[in-house]
């Protein structure tokens, strides 16, 4: 169990999926020290990145090899061609 988690990374499965996007990310907007979520998709490079605002949680999607995710409270980019790398090798 993380302490004070910023980023939490779900991987959705078929069997699982309604859950994961419904009740237990809601779980998860209740953790006061966490400002994203990023729940990635296995057949398809998508990722769904959920993210704290002053305003609330908004969302957006990245959709693509060629996409990037920019967690808000940290300071990088995770192009999601290196995330999906061993899933869909290039070539």
């Amino acid at each position: 169990t993380a302490t004070n988690p910023t980023l939490l990374v779900e991987v959705l499965s078929p069997s699982t999926r309604d859950y994961d996007q419904g009740e237990k990310l809601d779980v998860y907007k209740e953790i006061a020290s966490l400002h994203d979520v990023l729940l990635v998709e296995v057949d398809i490079p998508r990722i769904h990145h959920h993210y704290r605002t002053p305003a609330g949680w908004e969302s957006r999607i990245a959709d693509g090899l060629d996409a990037t995710v920019k967690p808000v409270g940290l300071a990088l980019e995770l192009p999601l061609r290196r995330i999906y790398a061993r899933r869909f090798p290039e070539g």
